[in-house]
């Protein structure tokens, strides 16, 4: 009889410990999946946190509506130089060279629009009357073929023939609005030069005809109507 009860003690301990443990092991699982459920919830909650910092953050976005952006576009005037010349090819020699250029106030070559290939590619080195103010500001000696070429052109047949200045520089940028010297110089006939000159105020709103000065180097007729009738024109597209 007693060792039926001892029997009895030790199997209803056992189940008590069996109990035990299986009651200790759920409190475990319990406090590891609310400490994991915990985590994922501050993680979710500092991600929303960045989100909405991200897309609501505006300090260092300007604050420019789209009526201050069009008011920008629209007060820059595109206004655009044209220059028309009456070319008389002549056929005598050292004839037929001229170039049209763009220079700030300061006398710095802003834009070459056309010069004779003579010239600018070498001929200033064995004729030195060949357009020499031109040669001497925008100093062809200096350029590169790209650029040379890109200003060159052949000597051109009798006619009238126009050239725009678009208000950039030699770079293709925009030039700041302001006062340029435009200019048309020719060699007539060996040291007789013309050259034709007058401003343009980039920048104006309206349109207008410009006047343009010439002076000769030579009280001669010799070729005297190689370069003539040359026009200045300011045109706005606002």
């Amino acid at each position: 009889m007693r060792k039926k009860i001892v029997s009895i003690l030790v199997i209803i301990l056992f189940v008590l410990t069996i109990i035990v443990k299986i009651g200790a092991s759920k409190n475990i699982n319990n406090v590891t999946c609310t400490t994991e459920s915990n985590k994922q919830q501050t993680m979710t909650e500092e991600t929303d946190d960045v989100i909405e910092k991200t897309v609501t953050s505006d300090d260092n976005v300007p604050d420019i509506s789209p009526l201050e952006t069009a008011q920008s576009k629209d007060s820059q005037v595109n206004g655009k130089l044209k220059i028309s010349i009456d070319f008389n090819r002549s056929s005598t020699p050292a004839s037929n060279q001229y170039a049209v250029w763009i220079e700030d106030m300061d006398g710095n070559v802003v834009k070459t629009l056309f010069v004779t290939n003579f010239t600018s590619n070498g001929g200033y080195a064995v004729r030195e009357n060949s357009i020499p103010t031109w040669v001497a500001h925008a100093k062809p000696s200096d350029m590169d073929k790209t650029r040379i070429d890109a200003i060159t052109g052949a000597t051109p047949s009798t006619g009238t023939h126009s050239y725009i200045w678009d208000g950039t520089n030699d770079d293709g940028n925009i030039v700041a609005d302001g006062t340029y010297m435009f200019y048309v110089e020719g060699t007539l006939y060996w040291s007789s030069i013309v050259r034709y000159e007058g401003t343009v105020s980039m920048g104006d709103t309206e349109s207008s005809t410009l006047d343009v000065k010439a002076v000769y180097t030579e009280d001669t007729e010799q070729n005297r109507n190689m370069l003539s009738n040359v026009t200045a024109d300011y045109i706005t597209e606002n």
